[in-house]
């Protein structure tokens, strides 16, 4: 897909690019390629959506690694169902583990992740909510379970809302996100991930 971002991340083991492929029968699943001494592997899927789209949905998949330890997360809308999951590898994106579908029902996807220490992540995106959306956040544990759901902010289901983005700082969950509108400010926020919290 030409207008879907593409994610890259260092792992123990060379780069991994994540991106939505696109077949000759428009199928547009997410693929991963590595780049190690050999030079480029050949593309491989964690799971086939079978998403069949005529179109570009503008909507890349997310990753992040840290040492063996990987996270993507992906939107996608295959048989009519819009849905977001999150698949998570321990042996530095060689294999992935069953991916953990994450949103509430009405996803719209524009995704980010962050690889947690000892192999769980942290996942965002947008759903709808009638006629505005939210931000929310998953804590994603190592075995591949989610957590509680998180509300960060409302914000605009439009276009121009863009792609809100999450990092780890320690242990603070870092977030921005664009609140659309005549006069569109990028907001900022930050929230301790406790050891014991879900």
């Amino acid at each position: 897909c030409d207008c879907c971002a593409t994610a890259a991340a260092n792992t123990l083991d060379g780069t991994i690019v994540a991106y939505r492929d696109r077949g000759a029968d428009e199928r547009r699943d997410i693929a991963l390629a590595r780049r190690d001494a050999n030079g480029w592997t050949a593309p491989a899927m964690p799971r086939a959506d079978g998403w069949i789209i005529p179109g570009c949905p503008v909507n890349g998949p997310a990753l992040d690694a840290r040492g063996a330890d990987v996270a993507l997360a992906w939107y996608t809308a295959a048989r009519e169902t819009a849905s977001v999951f999150v698949a998570l590898s321990h042996d530095g994106g060689n294999t992935f583990a069953a991916a953990a579908r994450v949103d509430q029902g009405q996803p719209l996807g524009r995704v980010d992740v962050a690889i947690r220490p000892g192999g769980g992540a942290i996942v965002s995106w947008l759903e709808s909510t009638e006629k505005k959306a939210r931000v929310l956040h998953r804590r994603i544990q190592a075995d591949g379970s989610p957590g509680e759901v998180v509300t960060l902010a409302n914000t605009s289901p439009k276009r121009a809302s863009g792609f809100p983005q999450l990092l780890l700082a320690g242990s603070r969950v870092v977030a921005a996100w664009t609140e659309a509108g005549d006069h569109p400010r990028i907001h900022v926020a930050a929230y301790e991930l406790a050891a014991d919290s879900p």
